[in-house]
């Protein structure tokens, strides 16, 4: 396990209520967007079946945050491929150093996850917003 200093990290800071930044400002008290992405790796032909994703593939599930200058904020790497995104989400909320999320504040999800205390999928009320919404969780991990 690597271990990174403080100063490596970003802190999370919630969109403010007067912002004007055209892919955020759709989502006020937002700490940002959460999403996960396969990694391919080469395990042993037994280990295949727990690392397959449901596109065949042979890769470990890393979950990421990034905030909105995609400086990440959390990384929980090493789960199998064949893991639910909420089963990894799951995960991250219940460990001792998991990602924690103040009162008042929520990250923003894809479909792929549940919609709960903390956690909002990307559908506010106009049909912009929701497209922006898209764009952001899918750029998320691929800048």
């Amino acid at each position: 396990m690597i271990r990174c200093q403080r100063e490596f990290w970003k802190t999370p800071e919630p969109v403010p209520n007067n912002s004007i930044d055209p892919k955020w400002k759709w989502f006020k008290n937002c700490l940002r967007a959460l999403d996960e992405t396969y990694i391919r790796i080469q395990v042993p032909e037994i280990d295949k079946p727990k690392y397959k994703t449901r596109k065949k593939e042979i890769a470990t599930n890393v979950l990421g945050v990034c905030s909105q200058d995609m400086q990440f904020i959390y990384v929980l790497p090493g789960w199998k491929g064949s893991a639910h995104y909420g089963r990894v989400l799951r995960d991250v909320v219940t460990r001792r150093n998991g990602l924690k999320v103040p009162r008042g504040n929520y990250y923003l999800v894809d479909a792929g996850y549940f919609n709960g205390k903390g956690y909002k999928q990307g559908q506010p009320e106009t049909r912009i917003a929701q497209e922006v919404s898209r764009n952001v969780i899918e750029d998320l991990l691929i800048a």
